[in-house]
């Protein structure tokens, strides 16, 4: 799964990568602590995995999104 609004670049390499993928690649976009609890929702998901990110910011965001999905019965 990929959560972003992407430029037309990006949109060409993610569409590349789906064909690739036989259209099974999930590009979503919204804000992560709404739309990560919620695909995990939707494809019954009882835990998720994410690359950490180091940086301030994304640190921040992943720590929001835990507390989501911890209020929303995943871990």
């Amino acid at each position: 799964m990929v959560i972003c609004e992407p430029d037309p670049v990006r949109r060409g390499a993610l569409e590349a990568l789906d064909r690739a993928l036989d259209g099974r690649l999930c590009v979503v976009s919204g804000t992560p602590t709404t739309v990560v609890p919620a695909v995990a929702r939707a494809v019954d998901a009882d835990t998720v995995h994410v690359s950490e990110d180091f940086a301030p910011y994304g640190a921040a965001r992943d720590r929001r999104v835990e507390r989501a999905l911890a209020k929303d019965g995943r871990a």
